[in-house]
């Protein structure tokens, strides 16, 4: 079985993109499982979701790749529906999302409410 995230990532190197993800786009993610990691210098905020990993670039080397991370963290919060701080990783467990457009995006019908 290949292993996903080392395809992620090198296809990131390639792109220099801050968000990585193997599960599918349109439909809703649950957060079950949630980590920062480090690879390279860099750090990663890593999510598990009910259908696939979902990781995002929280403290990069490079300061545009950074900020594209931290664009992408922020519409993850709001995709979430969390208006208070995050503190910790686990406070995103059980929040739900979608990937559309190669980011974030709150749920349909969270959208709609």
């Amino acid at each position: 079985m290949p292993d996903n995230f080392a395809i992620a990532e090198a296809a990131r190197r390639l792109q220099q993109s801050a968000i990585e993800y193997d599960a599918p786009r349109g439909v809703p993610l649950t957060i079950v499982e949630s980590a920062i990691v480090a690879r390279g210098g860099d750090r990663w905020l890593q999510l598990q979701t009910d259908r696939g990993g979902v990781a995002v670039l929280i403290e990069g080397h490079s300061a545009s790749i950074q900020e594209a991370g931290q664009e992408h963290f922020a519409r993850l919060i709001d995709a979430c529906g969390i208006i208070d701080e995050v503190n910790d990783s686990s406070d995103l467990h059980g929040k739900s999302f979608i990937i559309s457009r190669d980011t974030f995006a709150a749920r349909p019908e969270e959208q709609a409410a």
